[in-house]
């Protein structure tokens, strides 16, 4: 079996956690992990990796972070010397791959960021409740409502009707 190298480094030198090692941890690929260099696995933090992976975002959120304490967390410090291993280990943890990790991370919206800058006090379940249960004609009155000037106004308008 032939070893497979990361192809999405930029430079030797750099790992990208996020669009790179994580996919990978999640899927439970082990012929990557084992196609990884030596630099290439002291670039990786096992302990952000860890922390992302108990943080995933899926139906079976509660599993995955029981996984990563029980078979990860409760020996972590013991493997620091062997960061190969605490990679594979990390790799059995999600039952279900997934690409939403941390759930607070959310997509740019700006019809929320607009809210959020009317009404700073509110929670953001609040904000999501409010464009959850309004109308695109209610938003577009609020636009309206809170003094947007025509230009601002075509702009709110593009977003809301997205």
């Amino acid at each position: 079996m032939t070893k497979k190298k990361l192809s999405t480094f930029k430079k030797p030198n750099e790992v990208d956690l996020w669009n790179e090692i994580l996919p990978m941890l999640d899927s439970g690929d082990l012929d990557r992990i084992n196609g990884l260099t030596t630099e290439q696995i002291n670039m990786i933090s096992p302990f952000m990796c860890l922390k992302a992976m108990s943080g995933v975002k899926s139906r079976y959120a509660v599993v995955a972070l029981l996984s990563v304490n029980t078979i990860v967390n409760r020996g972590f410090w013991t493997f620091t010397k062997h960061p190969k291993l605490q990679l594979m280990l990390l790799s059995l943890c999600n039952p279900e791959p997934s690409k939403h990790y941390f759930p607070g991370a959310r997509k740019k919206n700006p019809v929320f960021d607009q809210i959020q800058i009317w009404y700073p006090t509110w929670k953001e379940d609040e904000v999501k409740m409010l464009i959850d249960i309004s109308s695109k004609d209610e938003l577009l009155r609020m636009g309206l409502d809170h003094g947007m000037q025509d230009k601002e106004y075509k702009e709110w308008k593009k977003n809301v009707s997205k």
